[in-house]
């Protein structure tokens, strides 16, 4: 008697989420070195730990977050928004915030997040 042992392949993000999230990140990343962010990271993550995340694009690539992880999504607004805060006159403003499911595909952009006093209860509310 034998026994056959089978290795699962991790879960893969939703395709069409990837497409979506591929012509967000040629529409805002400026420059095409930091697509590598994007392919190797965001996908990587998504394809190996599907769930729910806070994903923000800016010109110079990407940041997931876990939307599990409260000091994650509090350390984005206090180190990356209020931060880049400094420099909103020297850079382009199409940076963007969206909240996705790597699990069922869907993704919801949250607009005017800059301004939000509370970003997770807003990615949380965005996540319903």
């Amino acid at each position: 008697m034998s026994t056959i042992f089978k290795v699962s392949s991790p879960p893969h993000a939703p395709e069409r989420l990837i497409a979506k999230m591929r012509r967000i990140v040629e529409d805002v990343v400026v420059f095409k070195k930091f697509h590598f962010d994007f392919e190797l990271n965001d996908r990587t993550t998504l394809d190996h730990k599907p769930g729910v995340y806070a994903w923000y694009v800016y010109e110079c690539g990407t940041h997931l977050m876990p939307l599990n992880d409260l000091r994650a999504v509090q350390e984005f607004q206090r180190d990356w928004i209020k931060g880049l805060a400094s420099i909103e006159g020297k850079k382009a403003d199409d940076d963007r915030l969206y909240v996705l499911n790597g699990r069922t595909g869907d993704i919801q952009r949250v607009m005017e997040f800059k301004k939000e006093p509370n970003l997770m209860e807003r990615l949380l509310h965005t996540a319903i």
